[in-house]
């Protein structure tokens, strides 16, 4: 489940009418949205993804928990019965991705999620949503005990000389390929849908909105 969405559910917030003057980094969003919740900046923290969205809370004085995405990793969360069940992370480089750091809750450990449970599901999805990306390489190290699992995707397999170990546990390094869908994301694809928010390519968004009114190139005003 993408952030925004998860958060979106969470917490109930108020529509903001008329919308802030100004962009962020402005803190004026921020502001409108503080009186709009009748609260102030001392008893509020605001959950910012950019750089600029920062700038805007801090401007408004507000704490900030930066969950940064493409600029370090991306970040999946999987729920059940809309409650956080386990996460994962994927880190990416030049030609491939790493996933990694998968947690599931103990309480969720023995339940079943689709067929095969909570860390089948985040695995699989980790790798179905870098295909989508356009990224079909894969590295990983995993505990020794645990190449059984990352195996059954039939996309790791462990490398030669990749066994190493740190923090008093033995690993594997892990690596292998999956073909790209047919809907992969590539320099072809249509402009609006890279624009979109990670993970949301397929649904319209504000700047998909924006085209039912004409070009005006408003020049920004200095904050």
């Amino acid at each position: 489940m993408p952030y925004r969405q998860f958060w979106g559910e969470l917490i109930p917030a108020p529509t903001l009418t008329p919308p802030a003057p100004d962009r962020k980094p402005h803190p004026e969003a921020y502001l409108v949205a503080l009186r709009a919740l009748g609260t102030n900046g001392d008893s509020t923290v605001a959950v910012e993804d950019s750089d600029n969205g920062v700038r805007s809370a801090r401007a408004a004085g507000l704490r900030v928990a930066a969950v940064t995405n493409d600029y370090t990793a991306t970040h999946i969360l999987a729920t059940v019965g809309g409650e956080p069940a386990g996460a994962m992370r994927i880190r990416y480089f030049g030609d491939f991705a790493k996933p990694e750091r998968l947690a599931v809750l103990q309480k969720f450990r023995s339940q079943r999620f689709k067929e095969r449970g909570v860390a089948f599901a985040l695995a699989g999805f980790a790798f179905s949503f870098c295909a989508r990306k356009g990224i079909t390489r894969f590295y990983g190290h995993a505990q020794k005990r645990l190449v059984p699992f990352w195996s059954r995707f039939g996309i790791f397999k462990p490398m030669e000389n990749g066994e190493f170990f740190f923090s008093d546990h033995e690993y594997v390094a892990m690596a292998g390929q999956v073909a790209p869908p047919p809907n992969a994301l590539g320099l072809n694809s249509d402009h609006l849908t890279l624009i979109r928010p990670e993970g949301d390519w397929d649904r319209p968004g504000i700047y998909d909105r924006s085209q039912e009114r004409p070009p005006s190139n408003p020049v920004g005003r200095a904050a």
